[in-house]
C-alpha cells in the first residue's frame, strides 16, 4: 500500500514538474510571445522607450546636447530648403550632426533632390527625393 501511495505521488510530482517545464517553454520565447500575446514586443519597446525618455529628462548633458543636436538639425533643413528654391544646390551638400550624415545632391537633367540620411552607427540609410520643378522659386515668394 505504501508502494502505491509512494509511486502515485512520484508520478504527480513528475508530472507537475514536465507541466511546469512545458508551460515555462511556451511564456519564454524569443519572439515575445508572453502568453500568447504578440504585442508583448511593442508594449516592452514602449517601457523602454519611456525609461530613456526619463532618463534623459533627469540628465541635464544629455538635454543640452539633444538640444545643441535639435538646433543644427533644424538649421541645416532651413539651409537645404533654401538652396533647393534657389536651385542652387551645386555640386552636392553634406553634413554631419552626431550620428548622422546627411548627403544631398540634384540631378541637373530632372531637378530631382536627393537627400541621404546616413546612421554613422548602425549603417541605416533613408533616402528621400524631391522633384524641385514643383516646388515654388524663389520670386514666387516675393
Amino acid at each position: 500500500m505504501n508502494k502505491k501511495i509512494s509511486l502515485t505521488i512520484l508520478f504527480f510530482i513528475i508530472l507537475i514538474i514536465f507541466s511546469n517545464l512545458a508551460l515555462a517553454a511556451s511564456v519564454t520565447s524569443w519572439k515575445f510571445n508572453i502568453f500568447n500575446d504578440p504585442d508583448a514586443r511593442q508594449v516592452a519597446q514602449n517601457i523602454a522607450s519611456a525609461q530613456n525618455d526619463m532618463t534623459l529628462a533627469n540628465d541635464p548633458i544629455a538635454q543640452f546636447i539633444s538640444g545643441i543636436n535639435g538646433r543644427i538639425m533644424n538649421m541645416i533643413q532651413q539651409d537645404i530648403v533654401n538652396k533647393m528654391l534657389e536651385d542652387n544646390i551645386g555640386d552636392g551638400l553634406n553634413y554631419e550632426v552626431g550620428d548622422v550624415e546627411i548627403d544631398v545632391t540634384e540631378d541637373p537633367l530632372t531637378g530631382i533632390v536627393t537627400i541621404v540620411l546616413t546612421n554613422i552607427i548602425t549603417g541605416e540609410i533613408t533616402v528621400i527625393e524631391y522633384d524641385t520643378t514643383e516646388w515654388p522659386s524663389s520670386e514666387d515668394f516675393e
